[in-house]
């Protein structure tokens, strides 16, 4: 699939990878990317994808690709390899009792860009990996959400993210999780906004203490 003409038409244009063309294509849909590696330039290219965008037209094309074949693994095969990577299991360790899992996510619903368009989404592309994860490693989870909640119209929702980021704002949440202590392995899970995760992740990671855990953001 990586092989695809357009892929290597747009990785020519934009200086990328194709496999960089098409991660960006899901971000830029609003789709949670969970890419894996162990080859170091694969690793910085997976993380070197926002300082391009495609077009209207271009994300247009890859749609209709897409729609004809499968370009990347399901959730579920993409979750298995994921975890398999970082050698979770839910099944009881040699030395000590089962590890605990957390899922700490934030996930939009409502108006989100999907496909080229903006659709309804009752439960937010975040939440289902969220919620996968968990039933992968039988873990716990914790919901960011905010005091004051985002607009409710996409436009002006990713106005106010970027406001947001601009001002490195922190805000205020419905819950605190306050402790972690009893987990070992710590799951981040959210969407892409404006090239990071959501401000309010940061309101919650950043009064945690991660010392000796295992996290694996998403």
């Amino acid at each position: 699939m990586l092989q695809e003409p357009l892929f290597k038409k747009l990785a020519a244009k934009y200086g990328k990878t194709t496999a960089q063309i098409v991660l960006h294509w899901h971000i830029q849909t609003g789709n949670v990317v969970i890419p894996g590696s162990k080859n170091p330039k694969h690793i910085r290219d997976n993380i070197d994808l926002f300082d391009f965008e495609l077009t209207d037209e271009e994300m247009k094309e890859i749609s209709i690709i897409r729609l004809q074949q499968t370009i990347l693994h399901s959730y579920k095969e993409a979750l298995e390899g994921f975890l398999r990577f970082h050698q979770i299991s839910k099944h009881k360790n040699k030395e000590t009792n089962s590890m605990k899992n957390l899922v700490i996510y934030y996930s939009r619903k409502g108006q989100n860009y999907v496909n080229g368009s903006i659709k309804d989404l009752k439960k937010g592309n975040a939440e289902v990996i969220a919620e996968n994860i968990q039933k992968a490693v039988d873990a716990d989870l914790f919901e960011v959400d905010t005091l004051k909640p985002y607009s409710a119209d996409y436009t002006t929702c990713t106005n106010e993210a970027a406001e947001e980021k601009r001002n490195n704002a922190r805000p205020a949440l419905k819950k605190t999780l306050k402790d972690i202590s009893m987990y070992d392995n710590v799951f981040i899970v959210g969407p892409c906004w404006w090239g990071t995760y959501p401000m309010p992740m940061f309101t919650c990671l950043e009064g945690l203490d991660f010392t000796g855990k295992n996290v694996l953001p998403a």
